[in-house]
């Protein structure tokens, strides 16, 4: 790709930044619950912390505090963002936005354009790395790159301080560690090590549904293993770990169902403009199975038409067509020449759980446009090779 396109594809993403920051700016007035300025504004305050107490500081980061009630009356509780109002008790993926926004802060001198515009370059690089690592063809990898740059929500929600530029960096990376074999080893592995670090800490459901899409790829490359073998594999290997995860205190149902309740509870509280009408899940298998076909629906057909009222559902309706568009003309192309590609059938099995388990436990469609950005943008990248074929063979067939 010319550095030319290259200067004007990261030109846009900057103007996504600061459409991103004017959105949270004069459409989502309330600064406590937009999240470019809750996880900026804490680190802000944590960074202060540091000019106070240094080994308290340091603490936080390492999280080697043992106080916990001290530090939360001295620190958490004047945050906005550290402690969620409705919390899984699993993890919270803010600890993490809070820390790079404080370390961030030393550099920026409390700026937020200087924070935005950092996540923006390495959303950037990281849809970058990804469409390197997983297309061959230069002129495939460049249209790749141009679309998943450009695409509504890469584009604005893969931008700014928000948790999903940050992750598809983490994406990025672990692609291109090892897909592109990056020299010396040195660098290669200082940046898995940053790819895992970043997957961990934000969305620890996209390493669980990373790790066995992964083992189905690693063994097709020593094996040569049909499509319906390689989804048995990934189907045992889910199945494995999720009974391994019970034993050892983890009910992945009890967890799915604890988060939808929790953002079912946490909509009625703040009641988002997107939101809409979502059955609460039982505690029960039967149940969550039951629910997949409504969760597809919801991350990549809705809103429908008659449902469309705002401007961001309207927005979020148009990608949907983009993405229903670009899924059919696709599928034709790969039925007339079957898939050769090493890549493309793992990372489906890697998205697929994500959205998922995206559209059965939010109920809000903004929410939806932003978690399931960095597995649609994946989705698109995939796609491209065969959507610019079927169009390289549709006109050449007029011709």
């Amino acid at each position: 790709m010319s550095s030319t396109r290259i200067l004007g594809l990261f030109t846009a993403k900057v103007l996504g930044t600061f459409a991103l920051q004017w959105l949270f700016t004069y459409y989502y007035t309330d600064r406590s619950t937009a999240d470019i300025y809750r996880f900026f504004d804490d680190g802000i305050l944590l960074n202060q912390v540091f000019y106070e107490n240094p080994i308290h500081f340091f603490k936080i980061i390492f999280n080697l505090y043992s106080d916990q009630e001290a530090f939360r009356l001295l620190y958490f509780e004047q945050m906005n963002a550290w402690i969620k109002p409705f919390d899984s008790g699993i993890y919270n993926d803010n600890h993490f936005m809070i820390k790079v926004n404080a370390l961030l802060a030393f550099l920026s001198f409390g700026y937020y354009e200087v924070h935005g515009l950092f996540f923006s370059f390495l959303a950037f690089i990281g849809i970058k790395w990804c469409a390197e690592s997983l297309i061959d063809s230069d002129n495939d990898k460049n249209l790749a790159i141009t679309l998943a740059v450009l695409f509504p929500s890469s584009l604005v929600w893969m931008s700014g301080g928000l948790k999903e530029a940050l992750l598809i960096f983490g994406i990025g990376a672990f692609l291109k560690v090892n897909f592109a074999h990056f020299k010396p080893k040195l660098t290669s592995l200082t940046l898995a090590a940053v790819s895992l670090l970043i997957l961990f800490s934000l969305k620890i459901y996209f390493i669980a549904a990373l790790i066995p899409a992964f083992a189905v790829h690693v063994l097709r490359e020593k094996q040569n293993i049909k499509r319906l073998n390689q989804v048995l594999i990934w189907t045992g290997i889910l199945l494995t770990g999720s009974y391994m995860g019970y034993l050892a205190g983890f009910d992945l149902i009890e967890y799915i169902v604890r988060k939808q309740n929790d953002f079912l509870n946490h909509v009625q509280v703040i009641s988002p403009g997107s939101s809409f009408d979502m059955p609460y899940l039982k505690e029960s298998i039967l149940s969550v199975i039951a629910s997949i076909p409504q969760a597809l629906a919801n991350v990549l057909f809705r809103p429908y038409i008659y449902e469309v009222n705002t401007l961001p559902e309207s927005l979020m309706f148009l990608e949907n067509l983009i993405i229903a568009i670009t899924i059919v003309f696709s599928t034709i192309r790969l039925f007339r020449k079957p898939d050769s590609s090493k890549f493309h059938f793992w990372i489906i099995l890697f998205i697929l759980p994500v959205l998922i388990l995206t559209g059965m436990v939010t109920p809000v469609f903004g929410a939806i446009m932003r978690y399931r950005s960095p597995a649609i943008v994946l989705l698109l990248i995939i796609l491209i090779p065969y959507l610019r074929s079927f169009w390289l063979q549709h006109n050449y067939n007029r011709s």
